[in-house]
């Protein structure tokens, strides 16, 4: 159950015994204890699809919480948390949370 960059794999639309099987062929570490959200997830985290844009910017300088963002020049450079994942939007974190100055 490979995928090429022509023929994307829909996990969404796939059963929870698909995904494993999907996981399986990548070498995703997976189990029937998982929950199809769970599977989805560890899938994507591996191939790097995780659902964001990795050229938004940002003037925001802070996550929710308060945490400051890589961001070597507000407005004009790619923002990561301190994770380093991107942001999805100009006032968004990966998660949709707000941002804050």
């Amino acid at each position: 159950m490979t995928s090429t960059s022509s023929d994307p794999v829909d996990l969404e639309a796939m059963t929870k015994d698909q995904l494993l099987a999907y996981a399986q062929d990548l070498g995703v570490p997976a189990s029937a204890a998982m929950t199809k959200t769970q599977i989805v997830d560890a899938i994507n985290t591996a191939t790097g699809d995780v659902g964001v844009n990795p050229q938004t910017t940002t003037t925001m300088t802070k996550d929710f919480l308060a945490r400051q963002l890589v961001n070597p020049t507000p407005g004009t450079s790619n923002a990561t948390d301190f994770l380093g994942r991107s942001v999805l939007a100009a006032n968004k974190d990966y998660l949709g949370r707000a941002l804050v100055a």
